[in-house]
Parts: structure tokens; C-alpha cells; sequence
């Protein structure tokens, strides 16, 4: 017998193989047989740190917060290894390829537009691991240089 919390839900495996997704509330497991995976559906955050390039050859850093939240916990388990390293290296891929094509300086005067589409480039793909992206954030290097 196993209590799950309002926000977690619960992959159950008969003797290896995916059985459903249970939960909240009690759940009743045979021993031996069936064992369970604990997923949280709240909204989570990871930060991501990536070089890049602009199309005026300019190098600098970009940091980058993606939160996201696992809508469906059986494809978040079974498709995907790790969904939060799955989404950082997504998110790096599509901050290098969406900022490469912009200038330096347009990429600082505005953050939120590349923002919204790198949001919309995980969306795209993050379905099939049963998350959404919520929101991206991106936040300007320490050092700025000079031109």
C-alpha cells in the first residue's frame, strides 16, 4: 500500500511491464509483482547554460530557465530516461539554432521574443515524453562587450 499526494501520480509495472498510471490517493500494490514510479506534476525548473554564436560572429553566453510540467507521467517514464536532461539538451539545440540567426544586439534588446520561440521549438517536440513547456526565461550574459 503505497499514499500519493495530491500532485504526484503513480507508473505501476506488473512484473516489469507498464501496467497504468495510478493516483492521488491510496494505492494498492501486490507485493513482489508490481512496483511504481513516483512522478511529481507540479511545474518544474531547470537552467541551462549555452555558447553561442550570433549571425554577426559574435560569441558570448546565454543562461536560459525552462519550466515545464509533466502532464502525462506514463510517457514521461517509459519514453524518455531522464525528462529533465532530455529537456536542458533540447532546450540548449534550440537556443543555438534560434539565436545563431539573429545579431548580437537585437538578440539583448529583446529576450522575450527568441524566448517565446524557443518555448514554442520544445513544445513541439517535448509531447512525446508527455511534457509541456510553460514558460522559457532568458536572462543576458554577465559581461556584455563593448563594439
Amino acid at each position: 500500500m503505497r499514499v500519493l499526494k495530491e500532485y504526484e501520480r503513480a507508473v505501476v509495472f506488473t512484473l516489469g511491464r507498464y501496467s497504468g498510471v495510478k493516483g492521488p490517493g491510496i494505492i494498492f500494490l501486490v507485493p513482489f509483482i508490481q512496483t511504481l514510479v513516483r512522478v511529481d506534476t507540479r511545474v518544474r525548473k531547470t537552467t541551462v547554460s549555452e555558447d553561442i554564436t550570433s549571425s554577426d560572429n559574435q560569441p558570448f553566453r546565454l543562461d536560459a530557465d525552462i519550466y515545464f510540467k509533466i502532464m502525462e507521467a506514463d510517457k514521461a517514464v517509459n519514453n524518455v530516461g531522464d525528462y529533465v536532461q532530455a529537456t536542458g539538451d533540447l532546450a540548449r539545440t534550440a537556443m543555438r539554432e534560434i539565436l545563431r540567426k539573429r545579431a548580437y544586439r537585437q538578440i539583448l534588446d529583446n529576450l522575450n521574443d527568441p524566448a517565446i520561440e524557443i518555448a514554442k521549438a520544445l513544445n513541439a517536440q517535448t509531447p512525446a515524453w508527455g511534457i509541456t513547456v510553460t514558460t522559457v526565461g532568458l536572462r543576458p550574459p554577465g559581461a556584455v562587450p563593448v563594439n
